[in-house]
């Protein structure tokens, strides 16, 4: 990938000797050629200090970063494994610009990924700007592709192919482009996985005119492995991240099905059998007792009026699910949602007469494009609910008005309340608040999530707000247009 450049000359001192020894050269030569060795082994003498300090540097370097990638990985916390592992990946990765602005004594070396799907790039680390320019460039690289600073095609394809670039900035297409520090001439190195371009390494002497050695060369191809290694290990690890999290989301999902099936058996066993276990007793009674005309129309009415619950419970099962597989389909129509609310409230108004019903309605919302026996089973749901958890009676309120493109219905009542903790929980299918006060009141379950379902299904939103013994307040609301 990169040229010899060693060039083999004769040694200087060797040279002087022999002219100071030539009896043909004059003294005044002589010395003058004396200064020069002098002056040559001076510059020879510095210039081995400079390598030996840079060689120092660098064995620094090198053993602070193979510190780093022993130790920094065992302080990263496993409760968020991507961020600790870009954490790990930005640490070493300033360890391999840091040791490369040493040795070269370049202005600036940065290393930045590549996506290999966009070639969009993600900073990992640099060396040699202010800290405003430093967290500028953290902020700011992310908004560009690779041939957003490359501005050619051809440039792009020679990093695929793992070419080392010499970018000379005072050229076309370059020249004119902005380019804030006045670098003159951009290395630009490829950071490659299995052939694949995954980051790139770049360094600049600012406006020097640079000409790279072999050595450096060979530098920059070191650490361009050494960034490979960083990167590997960063993307193995998201992979990684991403395949916990999705076992993560699975368990959680399972968890949830378990919960729902363990709450199915709750309701089966208890709704289910308590009321089974009434239609017996008052069959038995019929059939075991001699029971006057008026007691068996009793008895009849209770196992009737149980059966209708037992079937009223099935059906919602049945529905829910129907609704969740997309087997029911909304029939709209044009709804007067005020007209509606009105008719619901005063079917329930009419046996429950322990409870006050307080209608704020706007009496301007327009008519409603929706499923009218869906909303009807909504607001039966929701306003039965207020009266089923109020069992001391009281008042209920149900309020209506616009809100900018939607219509916000709210069922406020004075029971007992529900926790915090399980605002959202009401909506999951089966589940019930466990508390001494709702213990004996009956029901799947189910109500609630068959209300989230169908409000949803027609692009609106529904949420509970509580104080727990003090009342709760259900919200949903439809747009106005669909």
């Amino acid at each position: 990938m990169f040229l010899d450049h060693e060039k083999k000359t004769r040694p200087l001192h060797l040279q002087i000797d022999n002219l100071s020894q030539d009896p043909s050269i004059s003294t005044p030569v002589a010395q003058i050629a004396h200064a020069a060795l002098v002056s040559a082994e001076v510059r020879t003498h510095d210039a081995q200090m400079l390598l030996e300090k840079r060689s120092r540097d660098a064995i620094d370097a090198l053993l602070a970063m193979a510190e780093a990638l022993m130790y920094i990985p065992r302080h990263i916390s496993h409760e968020d494994d991507s961020a600790g592992e870009t954490f790990v990946a930005s640490m070493i990765g300033q360890r391999i610009v840091d040791i490369t602005h040493t040795i070269l004594g370049c202005q600036r070396v940065g290393i930045m990924a590549v996506d290999s799907e966009t070639e969009y790039l993600r900073p990992i680390a640099v060396v040699g700007l202010s800290p405003e320019a430093e967290a500028s460039w953290f902020a700011n690289i992310a908004r560009f592709s690779l041939l957003d600073i490359l501005l050619d095609h051809n440039l792009v394809k020679l990093l695929q192919a793992k070419e080392v670039l010499l970018v000379d900035m005072t050229r076309p297409p370059f020249q004119g482009s902005s380019n804030p520090y006045n670098i003159r001439v951009m290395l630009v190195a490829p950071i490659c996985v299995h052939h694949q371009l995954v980051g790139v390494l770049y360094s600049d002497y600012g406006s020097e005119e640079h000409i790279y050695t072999e050595d450096e060369l060979s530098v920059i191809k070191t650490m361009t492995k050494l960034a490979t290694l960083v990167i590997e290990r960063e993307q193995a690890e998201a992979e990684r991240s991403r395949a916990l999290f999705a076992l993560q989301q699975a368990n959680e999902q399972l968890s949830r099905v378990n919960k729902v099936q363990s709450n199915f058996v709750s309701v089966v066993s208890h709704e289910f059998r308590t009321i089974l276990t009434s239609i017996q007793g008052f069959s038995e009674l019929m059939r075991d007792e001699v029971c006057s005309l008026e007691e068996v129309k009793e008895y009849a009415i209770d196992i009737h009026s149980n059966a209708l619950l037992l079937n009223e419970m099935i059906s919602e099962m049945l529905d829910l699910e129907r609704m969740k597989s997309g087997q029911v389909l909304l029939k709209r129509d044009q709804v007067d949602l005020t007209s509606l609310l009105t008719r619901v409230i005063n079917s329930i108004a009419a046996v429950t007469p322990r409870h006050t019903f307080h209608l704020l309605l706007d009496e301007n919302i327009p008519t409603l494009s929706a499923d009218r026996d869906r909303l009807i089973q909504v607001l039966t749901n929701l306003i039965g609910n207020a009266v089923k958890y109020s069992p001391a009676g009281g008042e209920i309120f149900v309020r209506s008005r616009i809100e900018g493109n939607a219509v916000h219905v709210s069922v406020q009542d004075q029971g007992i309340g529900i926790p915090a903790h399980a605002l959202e929980q009401i909506f999951v299918p089966y589940y019930r608040v466990e508390s001494e006060s709702s213990r004996y009141i009956t029901g799947t379950g189910l109500g609630l999530s068959i209300v989230r379902q169908i409000i949803e299904m027609h692009s609106g939103r529904v949420w509970a707000e509580s104080t727990h013994e003090q009342g709760t307040t259900f919200h949903f609301t439809l747009p106005l247009v669909i």
